[in-house]
């Protein structure tokens, strides 16, 4: 039996690496909005390189069993050896929360390997937290920009760093400024 196109398929998170759970809130989603039943195929991701196909085993008001029944596709880590993409890290300002959610969004969509909020000396003193509540809000983002893109790999959000620990000589680093006089393009 071949297993169903991966474009067709719903996708729906893993709670992680290894784990037979959904992650916090996508039972949810797929009985109420997507309104998945039992039978159904979805393609399960677990953030950590690999898409499965599985399928609705038994449903409940906000609970889901399923079955993994094959491995889909699988990928190395961004940089690491057969890896189609290269490790990127992007360092950035904390922007405000709307701007925030926007960043995580497309760098996850954009297959950026980790994001380092900065603290800049015009961060915000609000814009400087990137805890509890807040932490979980992007994290969640970045996992449904992850389903909506298909790709394989979770964003990292590094814990945030003062901008002075990051211009200390370490491998390829580039600073993008406007005012420079050499362009990328």
């Amino acid at each position: 039996m071949s297993a169903p196109r991966t474009e067709a398929l719903r996708r729906l998170r893993l709670a992680g690496p290894g784990s037979r759970e959904l992650a916090p809130l996508e039972a949810e989603h797929a009985l109420r909005v997507l309104r998945m039943g039992v039978g159904m195929p979805f393609e399960a991701l677990d953030g950590a390189g690999r898409a499965y196909l599985a399928r609705i085993a038994r449903a409940e008001r906000k609970h889901l069993e399923f079955e993994l029944e094959q491995l889909l596709r699988e990928a190395p880590a961004p940089g690491q050896a057969g890896s189609h993409l290269p490790r990127i890290e992007i360092a950035a300002a904390i922007p405000r929360a709307g701007h925030a959610e926007e960043l995580v969004q497309a760098l996850t969509q954009l297959g950026a390997a980790a994001w380092i909020p900065l603290c800049t000396e015009r961060s915000a003193p609000g814009a400087r937290e990137l805890e509890g509540h807040r932490r979980e809000r992007l994290q969640r983002i970045s996992g449904e920009a992850l389903k909506q893109s298909g790709r394989l790999w979770s964003l990292e959000i590094a814990a945030p760093r003062e901008l002075g620990s990051l211009l200390e000589p370490g491998p390829c680093l580039l600073q993008c400024s406007p005012q420079a006089s050499l362009r990328l393009c």
